[in-house]
């Protein structure tokens, strides 16, 4: 199952980004987890509800295990090139 994460913010999603290239994630992956909203699956739907840049949306997830989780997700993470 492919999953989408989904991040509190975009400065969030900046963090966790420079966590991960750094390798935390490998070492202590809550510094990394504590600045996502949620982890949702593919396919869950979603309604967007914001649009911080041209390239990332923020959303609400409105069915499946993560319904009513909200949070910064950039297009490519939805598919959307």
């Amino acid at each position: 199952m492919e999953q989408v994460y989904v991040w509190l913010d975009y400065e969030s999603w900046s963090e966790g980004l420079a966590l991960i290239r750094a390798g935390v994630h490998e070492t202590d992956p809550q510094m990394v987890l504590r600045l996502m909203a949620c982890v949702a699956s593919k396919g869950d739907h979603a309604v967007v509800i914001g649009r911080p840049s041209l390239a990332a949306k923020t959303i609400l997830i409105i069915d499946g295990a993560q319904k009513g989780c909200r949070g910064f997700v950039t297009d490519e993470d939805l598919g959307l090139r």
